[in-house]
């Protein structure tokens, strides 16, 4: 399975890995991080609706949050998703 990520672990960033899933077998999203309890849900459904629009229905997505904005969170899972496509790994 191959794996890539995107950002880093530093205030009002996010650490994104995704990992491709066998066919059929969804998408997983795990949040963790400063923002886990109070925006979690809000940043469940916003990677949700980017997965989605981005085509993606096979595949694991960690989020570790600390504190990124909604267009950075959205930036990071673009970029992961696209060193996936591409083969570059982390």
């Amino acid at each position: 399975m191959r794996v890539a990520q995107a950002g880093s672990l530093e205030s009002c960033d996010a650490l994104i890995t995704v990992r491709e899933q066998p066919e059929g077998s969804g998408v997983k999203i795990s949040i963790e991080g400063t923002s886990k309890y109070r925006f979690g849900e809000h940043i469940r459904k916003l990677i949700e609706e980017a997965l989605s629009s981005l085509g993606e229905k096979d595949i694991e997505v960690q989020v570790q949050d600390n504190g990124a904005l909604d267009p950075t969170l959205r930036a990071r899972l673009e970029t992961a998703i696209l060193r996936l496509r591409r083969g570059e790994g982390k």
